[in-house]
Protein backbone atom coordinates (compact mmCIF):
# COMPACT_ATOMS: atom_id res chain seq x y z
CA UNK A 1 0.00 0.00 0.00
CA UNK A 2 1.21 3.41 -0.81
CA UNK A 3 1.19 5.94 1.75
CA UNK A 4 0.00 9.59 0.36
CA UNK A 5 1.89 12.24 1.06
CA UNK A 6 0.77 14.94 3.53
CA UNK A 7 1.27 18.52 2.36
CA UNK A 8 3.49 20.08 4.58
CA UNK A 9 3.50 24.22 5.91
CA UNK A 10 6.16 25.02 3.42
CA UNK A 11 4.35 23.60 0.51
CA UNK A 12 1.48 25.83 1.61
CA UNK A 13 3.07 28.63 2.18
CA UNK A 14 5.03 28.65 -0.65
CA UNK A 15 0.99 28.31 -2.43
CA UNK A 16 -0.67 31.12 -1.08
CA UNK A 17 2.77 33.31 -1.56
CA UNK A 18 2.34 32.58 -5.31
CA UNK A 19 -1.04 32.79 -5.42
CA UNK A 20 -1.84 36.18 -2.85
CA UNK A 21 -2.10 38.90 -5.50
CA UNK A 22 -5.21 36.67 -7.54
CA UNK A 23 -6.21 35.92 -3.69
CA UNK A 24 -6.69 39.55 -3.22
CA UNK A 25 -8.65 40.42 -6.21
CA UNK A 26 -10.67 37.79 -5.13
CA UNK A 27 -11.21 39.35 -1.83
CA UNK A 28 -11.20 43.27 -3.39
CA UNK A 29 -14.74 41.98 -4.94
CA UNK A 30 -15.91 40.67 -2.01
CA UNK A 31 -15.18 43.18 -0.17
CA UNK A 32 -16.68 45.76 -2.01
CA UNK A 33 -20.04 43.80 -1.90
CA UNK A 34 -19.54 43.53 2.02
CA UNK A 35 -18.51 47.10 3.40
CA UNK A 36 -19.81 50.63 2.31
CA UNK A 37 -16.73 52.64 2.47
CA UNK A 38 -18.46 55.71 2.14
CA UNK A 39 -19.09 55.20 5.64
CA UNK A 40 -15.55 54.97 6.27
CA UNK A 41 -12.71 57.68 5.96
CA UNK A 42 -10.87 54.79 4.42
CA UNK A 43 -10.82 53.87 0.62
CA UNK A 44 -10.80 50.16 -0.36
CA UNK A 45 -7.53 50.42 -2.15
CA UNK A 46 -5.86 51.75 1.07
CA UNK A 47 -7.86 48.71 3.27
CA UNK A 48 -6.57 45.89 0.51
CA UNK A 49 -2.91 46.93 1.14
CA UNK A 50 -2.80 47.14 4.77
CA UNK A 51 -3.86 43.12 4.52
CA UNK A 52 -1.12 42.40 2.19
CA UNK A 53 0.93 44.17 4.35
CA UNK A 54 0.35 41.69 7.16
CA UNK A 55 0.05 38.56 4.70
CA UNK A 56 3.39 39.59 3.20
CA UNK A 57 5.04 39.53 6.46
CA UNK A 58 3.59 36.47 7.70
CA UNK A 59 4.83 34.67 4.97
CA UNK A 60 7.95 36.30 5.70
CA UNK A 61 8.24 34.38 9.20
CA UNK A 62 6.55 31.27 7.98
CA UNK A 63 9.29 30.86 5.44
CA UNK A 64 11.58 30.29 8.73
CA UNK A 65 9.30 28.89 11.13
CA UNK A 66 8.13 25.38 11.22
CA UNK A 67 4.90 25.99 13.19
CA UNK A 68 2.34 28.56 12.83
CA UNK A 69 2.09 30.63 16.70
CA UNK A 70 1.30 33.77 17.28
CA UNK A 71 2.53 33.85 21.03
CA UNK A 72 6.01 32.60 20.12
CA UNK A 73 9.06 35.05 19.16
CA UNK A 74 9.37 34.59 15.78
CA UNK A 75 5.82 35.78 15.56
CA UNK A 76 6.06 39.03 17.31
CA UNK A 77 6.81 41.48 14.29
CA UNK A 78 3.03 39.87 12.62
CA UNK A 79 1.63 40.60 16.51
CA UNK A 80 2.78 43.94 15.95
CA UNK A 81 1.47 44.73 12.46
CA UNK A 82 -2.03 43.47 13.35
CA UNK A 83 -1.76 45.95 16.37
CA UNK A 84 -0.76 48.82 13.90
CA UNK A 85 -4.14 47.14 11.49
CA UNK A 86 -6.18 47.14 14.45
CA UNK A 87 -4.90 50.81 15.28
CA UNK A 88 -5.70 51.64 12.01
CA UNK A 89 -9.22 50.10 11.65
CA UNK A 90 -10.11 52.32 14.85
CA UNK A 91 -9.29 55.34 13.42
CA UNK A 92 -11.11 55.47 10.52
CA UNK A 93 -14.72 54.71 11.32
CA UNK A 94 -14.78 51.04 10.64
CA UNK A 95 -15.87 48.29 13.73
CA UNK A 96 -16.07 44.71 14.63
CA UNK A 97 -18.05 43.86 11.85
CA UNK A 98 -15.45 44.98 9.98
CA UNK A 99 -12.71 42.84 10.56
CA UNK A 100 -15.60 39.98 10.40
CA UNK A 101 -16.50 40.60 6.63
CA UNK A 102 -12.62 40.89 5.61
CA UNK A 103 -11.90 37.45 7.61
CA UNK A 104 -14.92 36.24 5.34
CA UNK A 105 -13.64 38.01 2.10
CA UNK A 106 -10.10 36.40 2.13
CA UNK A 107 -11.43 32.85 2.74
CA UNK A 108 -13.89 32.98 0.14
CA UNK A 109 -10.93 34.13 -1.92
CA UNK A 110 -8.82 31.15 -0.91
CA UNK A 111 -11.72 29.19 -1.37
CA UNK A 112 -12.20 30.22 -5.40
CA UNK A 113 -8.24 30.67 -6.20
CA UNK A 114 -5.96 27.64 -4.53
CA UNK A 115 -7.96 24.57 -5.36
CA UNK A 116 -7.31 25.64 -9.11
CA UNK A 117 -3.34 25.70 -8.27
CA UNK A 118 -2.94 22.42 -7.25
CA UNK A 119 -4.36 18.87 -7.80
CA UNK A 120 -4.38 17.72 -4.18
CA UNK A 121 -6.63 14.10 -2.69
CA UNK A 122 -9.72 14.76 -0.35
CA UNK A 123 -7.58 14.47 2.83
CA UNK A 124 -4.68 17.01 1.59
CA UNK A 125 -7.68 19.31 0.49
CA UNK A 126 -9.05 19.56 3.95
CA UNK A 127 -5.94 20.00 5.61
CA UNK A 128 -4.81 23.05 3.24
CA UNK A 129 -7.69 24.35 4.59
CA UNK A 130 -7.81 23.70 7.71
CA UNK A 131 -4.25 25.28 8.31
CA UNK A 132 -5.12 28.34 6.02
CA UNK A 133 -8.21 28.99 8.07
CA UNK A 134 -6.98 28.04 11.61
CA UNK A 135 -3.88 30.48 10.78
CA UNK A 136 -6.39 33.30 9.34
CA UNK A 137 -8.87 33.16 12.43
CA UNK A 138 -6.47 33.30 14.92
CA UNK A 139 -4.96 36.39 12.85
CA UNK A 140 -8.40 37.73 12.91
CA UNK A 141 -8.64 37.16 16.79
CA UNK A 142 -5.78 38.80 17.08
CA UNK A 143 -6.92 41.78 15.47
CA UNK A 144 -10.19 42.07 17.40
CA UNK A 145 -8.15 42.29 20.39
CA UNK A 146 -6.18 44.97 19.04
CA UNK A 147 -9.23 47.19 17.96
CA UNK A 148 -11.15 46.34 21.25
CA UNK A 149 -8.29 48.03 23.02
CA UNK A 150 -7.65 50.82 21.06
CA UNK A 151 -11.49 51.44 20.92
CA UNK A 152 -11.61 51.35 24.67
CA UNK A 153 -8.72 54.23 24.90
CA UNK A 154 -10.14 56.26 22.33
CA UNK A 155 -13.70 56.44 24.08
CA UNK A 156 -11.43 56.46 27.44
CA UNK A 157 -9.78 59.91 25.49
CA UNK A 158 -13.61 61.12 24.14
CA UNK A 159 -15.34 60.42 27.83
CA UNK A 160 -12.09 62.93 29.01
CA UNK A 161 -12.68 65.37 26.44
CA UNK A 162 -16.25 65.82 27.24
CA UNK A 163 -15.61 65.86 31.02
CA UNK A 164 -13.49 68.76 30.59
CA UNK A 165 -15.92 70.59 28.49
CA UNK A 166 -18.52 69.72 30.83
CA UNK A 167 -16.34 71.55 33.31
CA UNK A 168 -15.20 74.85 32.33
CA UNK A 169 -12.50 76.39 34.80
CA UNK A 170 -12.66 80.39 33.79
CA UNK A 171 -10.40 83.16 35.01
CA UNK A 172 -13.31 85.59 35.48
CA UNK A 173 -10.75 88.18 37.27
CA UNK A 174 -6.90 88.44 37.81
CA UNK A 175 -6.31 85.88 40.18
CA UNK A 176 -10.06 84.47 40.79
CA UNK A 177 -11.31 81.33 38.58
CA UNK A 178 -15.05 80.34 38.80
CA UNK A 179 -15.67 76.97 38.19
CA UNK A 180 -19.69 75.92 37.61
CA UNK A 181 -19.95 72.53 38.08
CA UNK A 182 -23.09 71.43 36.01
CA UNK A 183 -25.19 68.14 35.96
CA UNK A 184 -24.13 65.21 38.34
CA UNK A 185 -21.75 65.00 39.99
CA UNK A 186 -19.79 60.74 40.75
CA UNK A 187 -16.64 60.78 41.96
CA UNK A 188 -14.89 59.89 39.62
CA UNK A 189 -16.07 62.74 37.46
CA UNK A 190 -15.71 65.10 41.02
CA UNK A 191 -11.98 63.56 41.05
CA UNK A 192 -10.86 64.91 37.99
CA UNK A 193 -12.60 68.07 37.72
CA UNK A 194 -11.26 68.76 41.12
CA UNK A 195 -7.46 68.11 40.03
CA UNK A 196 -7.85 69.98 37.28
CA UNK A 197 -9.19 72.79 39.18
CA UNK A 198 -6.08 72.92 41.40
CA UNK A 199 -3.71 72.41 38.42
CA UNK A 200 -5.28 75.31 36.91
CA UNK A 201 -4.69 77.43 40.01
CA UNK A 202 -1.25 76.90 40.23
CA UNK A 203 -0.57 77.58 36.72
CA UNK A 204 -2.71 81.35 36.66
CA UNK A 205 -1.45 81.36 40.18
CA UNK A 206 -4.91 81.98 41.29
CA UNK A 207 -5.62 83.12 45.14
CA UNK A 208 -9.34 82.17 44.67
CA UNK A 209 -11.57 79.27 43.11
CA UNK A 210 -15.12 80.00 43.01
CA UNK A 211 -17.07 76.48 43.36
CA UNK A 212 -20.61 77.38 41.69
CA UNK A 213 -23.09 74.05 42.14
CA UNK A 214 -26.00 75.74 41.75
CA UNK A 215 -26.50 73.54 38.61
CA UNK A 216 -26.12 70.11 40.53
CA UNK A 217 -28.98 68.84 41.88
CA UNK A 218 -27.50 65.80 43.80
CA UNK A 219 -24.42 65.74 46.66
CA UNK A 220 -23.06 61.75 47.82
CA UNK A 221 -20.77 61.49 50.75
CA UNK A 222 -18.15 61.03 48.41
CA UNK A 223 -18.39 64.00 46.26
CA UNK A 224 -18.61 66.14 49.33
CA UNK A 225 -14.96 64.58 50.59
CA UNK A 226 -13.70 65.40 47.15
CA UNK A 227 -15.07 69.32 47.55
CA UNK A 228 -13.61 69.27 51.36
CA UNK A 229 -10.43 67.92 50.01
CA UNK A 230 -10.12 70.40 47.45
CA UNK A 231 -10.43 73.28 49.87
CA UNK A 232 -7.65 71.84 51.96
CA UNK A 233 -5.56 71.20 49.37
CA UNK A 234 -5.89 75.25 48.19
CA UNK A 235 -5.26 76.33 51.32
CA UNK A 236 -1.84 74.43 51.41
CA UNK A 237 -1.12 76.24 47.72
CA UNK A 238 -1.85 79.66 50.00
CA UNK A 239 -5.15 80.15 48.16
CA UNK A 240 -9.08 79.65 49.28
CA UNK A 241 -11.74 78.22 47.74
CA UNK A 242 -15.44 79.18 48.14
CA UNK A 243 -18.71 77.37 47.45
CA UNK A 244 -21.27 78.77 46.22
CA UNK A 245 -25.03 77.75 45.06
CA UNK A 246 -25.73 75.31 47.75
CA UNK A 247 -29.50 74.07 47.17
CA UNK A 248 -31.61 73.84 50.63
CA UNK A 249 -31.94 70.36 49.45
CA UNK A 250 -28.10 69.91 49.30
CA UNK A 251 -27.02 71.31 52.00
CA UNK A 252 -29.89 69.01 54.25
CA UNK A 253 -28.18 66.41 52.61
CA UNK A 254 -24.66 67.12 53.76
CA UNK A 255 -26.27 68.00 57.28
CA UNK A 256 -27.77 64.41 57.60
CA UNK A 257 -24.71 62.95 56.09
CA UNK A 258 -22.23 64.05 58.76
CA UNK A 259 -20.22 66.26 56.60
CA UNK A 260 -18.54 69.21 58.02
CA UNK A 261 -17.97 72.34 56.59
CA UNK A 262 -16.57 74.22 59.38
CA UNK A 263 -14.25 76.31 57.95
CA UNK A 264 -15.18 76.48 54.52
CA UNK A 265 -16.42 80.07 53.16
CA UNK A 266 -19.89 79.05 51.17
CA UNK A 267 -22.10 81.72 49.81
CA UNK A 268 -25.53 81.68 48.37
CA UNK A 269 -24.87 83.00 44.80
CA UNK A 270 -21.95 83.92 42.34
CA UNK A 271 -22.32 86.97 42.54
CA UNK A 272 -21.94 86.86 46.44
CA UNK A 273 -18.93 84.71 46.09
CA UNK A 274 -17.63 86.94 43.66
CA UNK A 275 -17.80 90.01 46.28
CA UNK A 276 -15.68 87.58 49.05
CA UNK A 277 -13.60 86.83 46.15
CA UNK A 278 -12.51 90.20 45.87
CA UNK A 279 -12.36 91.06 49.94
CA UNK A 280 -9.81 87.83 49.96
CA UNK A 281 -7.72 89.86 46.96
CA UNK A 282 -7.56 92.79 49.19
CA UNK A 283 -6.42 91.03 52.22
CA UNK A 284 -3.73 89.14 50.10
CA UNK A 285 -2.92 92.82 48.37
CA UNK A 286 -2.58 94.06 52.02
CA UNK A 287 -0.23 91.37 52.95
CA UNK A 288 1.70 91.47 49.94
CA UNK A 289 2.60 94.83 50.42
CA UNK A 290 3.89 94.20 54.30
CA UNK A 291 5.62 91.51 53.46
CA UNK A 292 7.42 94.00 51.23
CA UNK A 293 7.79 96.78 53.53
CA UNK A 294 9.82 93.89 55.83
CA UNK A 295 11.88 92.90 53.16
Amino acid sequence: MVRKKTISLKEIRQLVKQSLNEILRVTGRRLMKRINFEETTITFDVLLSKVKEVFDLLLSVLDTSKEFDLSIAEFQPVHRQLNQLGEFLTQHNLNLTTIGELNLAIKDGIFAVLPKKIDLDRDNTVRLFQIIFKILDQLTLATFDSFREHWEKTILAQQQELLEMSTPIIEIWEGVLAFPVIGTLDSHRTQIAMENLLTKMVQKKAKVAILDVTGVALVDTMVAQHLIKTVTAARLMGAECIITGLRPSIAMTMVNLGIDLNGIITRHTMSEGLKESFRILKNHSYTDMIEKQDD
